[in-house]
């Protein structure tokens, strides 16, 4: 499957976890835009480029949120998910996170499906009410028994407002 297939199914992942469950529709409230290191214990590290729009929270802090990343040997990663965000103070934040979705590896690694998990934790620092950078640690795996190589990531993260 290329990336341009991931492409066309990333809309199936558009509507954010909860919403087929009953939860009205709610307005993307944040983008998050990431870039850094795929693949980042391994020699066939490479770059990576990803969005992510984060959903109003729901009443138990849990955040709503599709993403996609590419990296700089042709895979992509369409994925939603929930995230944890959790205040530090003096202006700190720390957020878990984890998400489901579709892998293409294009010229890169296999790892072991088409189905992948994402799993990470972002510390982040806000630079006003709509700003905040922060970086990040991930790993994408298939949780299988079977072959199951998984990967990391570490970005960097500029999150920002959306609307007013």
């Amino acid at each position: 499957m290329r990336p341009a297939i991931l492409l066309l199914l990333a809309p199936l992942l558009a509507v954010p976890p909860g919403c087929a469950l009953g939860n009205p529709y709610r307005a993307p409230q944040e983008l998050s835009l990431k870039g850094g290191g795929f693949d980042v214990g391994d020699y066939r590290r490479t770059s990576e480029l990803g969005a992510e729009l984060l959903f109003e929270p729901w009443h138990i802090h849990l955040v709503p949120h599709v993403g996609a990343l590419v990296n700089g040997r042709g895979a992509g990663y369409v994925y939603t998910g929930l995230s944890l965000p959790v205040e530090l103070g003096w202006g700190w934040m720390a957020t878990g996170q984890g998400s489901a979705g579709l892998y293409d590896n294009g010229n890169g690694r296999d790892l072991g499906g088409m189905v992948e998990f994402r799993s990470g934790l972002e510390i982040a620092r806000r630079l006003s009410q709509r700003h905040r950078l922060g970086i990040g640690f991930y790993h994408i795996s298939n949780i299988a028994n079977g072959r199951n190589p998984g990967v990391e990531s570490l970005v960097l993260s500029w999150t920002f407002a959306l609307g007013r």
